[in-house]
């Protein structure tokens, strides 16, 4: 994520920034106080297995991804359970 948003190796900082702003690839773009906040959620399985992740483009150039192999049967969706 460091690379495509910084490293100039996947695409420029100016392309890798324009694309996440434009939510491509991106289920969410969000501003907050402390700056533009970007989120993508996932999931996969296989054989009754179930893994998810979701991951964030934080501002000043963090970057976060919470993977889990818990089933939940509540909801699909990690971000749900973060508040901003």
């Amino acid at each position: 994520m460091g690379t495509f948003r910084r490293g100039r190796t996947i695409a420029s900082r100016a392309r890798a920034r324009s694309m996440l702003e434009h939510s491509f690839g991106i289920d969410l773009v969000q501003d907050t106080p402390a700056g533009r906040l970007c989120t993508k959620n996932g999931w996969w399985g296989w054989n009754g297995h179930v893994e998810r992740a979701v991951l964030y483009f934080l501002p000043e150039d963090m970057e976060l991804v919470v993977f889990t192999n818990s089933r939940s049967a509540r909801t699909p969706r990690l971000r749900r359970f973060a508040t901003w």
